[in-house]
């Protein structure tokens, strides 16, 4: 079986994100974009807090070093060794949903994925990177649409 991209992987390899069974997905990462778009850009690190708070938590992270990282987003601190640090946790996580998926295992695909997207999130806002600390958020979160609805309740 060939394995389906992840959003981070998608963003850093040249590959797309997994197809979802929801309905018009690019229409919702338009939406997502557009939404970004309209903000100035000064505001996009407090969105991208937000954002990652809410793919932290709806995607049920509880790795202490990943948490670490939440608090020190929140701080507004950046910090290479920690990005690094999540981006090797990201990687790790991708290959546990990678192996699921090949082994036909789709209720332990979504799990490692949704993970692996927010701690990935977590490392590009300590690389002070907001745009893809959000885009990989929603992908943790679920879709963009669930982001945006999270975002906004």
């Amino acid at each position: 079986m060939d394995r389906l991209p992840h959003a981070g992987a998608g963003r850093a390899r040249g590959h797309v994100p997994p197809r979802r069974a929801e309905p018009d997905l690019r229409t919702l990462v338009r939406a997502l974009e557009a939404r970004v778009a309209e903000l100035d850009p000064d505001a996009w690190p407090k969105v991208a807090i937000a954002a990652r708070r809410l793919a932290v938590n709806s995607s049920e992270v509880e790795d202490g070093s990943a948490l670490a990282a939440l608090r020190q987003v929140e701080l507004e601190h950046v910090d290479d060794a920690a990005a690094a640090s999540m981006r090797e946790l990201s990687e790790s996580l991708d290959e546990a949903a990678w192996d699921a998926q090949e082994a036909g295992d789709e209720a332990r695909y979504d799990s490692p994925f949704r993970r692996s997207r927010a701690v990935s999130a977590l490392a590009f806002a300590l690389s002070r990177e907001p745009d893809e600390a959000i885009y990989e958020a929603a992908y943790a979160v679920g879709t963009p649409e669930d982001l945006l609805r999270g975002l906004t309740s």
